[in-house]
């Protein structure tokens, strides 16, 4: 074995498992984010698309071990074009079918607060309790519907003190929740497409090294 070769097939190794686990933690949150805000529908289909992509990496990753470990120009060959596809389909979808963040966190509220009672009991308090928050917009969307501010809205469920009321709207805290972290998710969304398109790079140079040896074989 060259040591061409040999360093490709070990560039690669790293890099699928760098991608493997880049594409754990995308899949993760995007099933997580489905499932918190399963009422959002400017969630769904970005994570949807997210969640299949992750998938069609890790078979690719696999693929790519395979060819490299067998010697396979094919397999190399297949795994480079389908890491490229990859690469250009995760780009499209950043720019594409971002999320919204402000109108899913609007989306999310307005679903939570209009639903029947019961539900809006447990729904407006999970998120109340969670973010530190009191209705859509602030405790006054109580007192224009005339309702008692729930216990949901102060700090400890603790009324007695008129400064443990959260003064800020769920809506409010959610965009500020998904502003601090939409940079990190940013970065990652760039940083798992530089490394599919680093990774199709590599496959190309290995199938390409692979075949000048198989071509080699003919001389001997």
């Amino acid at each position: 074995m060259g040591c061409g070769e040999s360093t490709l097939k070990f560039t690669l190794f790293v890099l699928n498992i760098l991608c493997f686990i880049l594409g754990v933690l995308t899949l993760s949150a995007c099933v997580f984010a489905l499932i918190e805000f399963e009422f959002s529908e400017a969630v769904k289909i970005p994570c949807i698309v997210s969640s299949v992509l992750s998938c069609i990496l890790f078979l690719n990753s696999i693929l790519g071990c395979c060819g490299a470990q067998n010697k396979s120009v094919r397999l190399t060959w297949a795994y480079s074009v389908i890491m490229l596809l990859l690469m250009v389909t995760q780009i499209a979808v950043i720019f594409i079918q971002p999320i919204n963040f402000n109108n899913v966190s609007t989306e999310v509220i307005e679903k939570a607060w209009n639903v029947t009672d019961i539900q809006k009991d447990y729904l407006m308090t999970s998120y109340e309790i969670k973010y530190e928050c009191c209705g859509k917009f602030g405790p006054t969307d109580y007192s224009e519907l005339n309702v008692t501010i729930p216990l949901s809205c102060y700090r400890n469920h603790n009324n007695r003190i008129e400064t443990n009321l959260f003064e800020s709207g769920c809506i409010d805290k959610l965009n500020a929740m998904f502003t601090s972290n939409q940079r990190i998710e940013e970065i990652s969304d760039w940083t798992l497409a530089g490394l599919e398109g680093i990774s199709s790079l590599i496959g190309g140079m290995l199938a390409i090294t692979l075949q000048n040896i198989e071509r080699r074989k003919f001389y001997h």
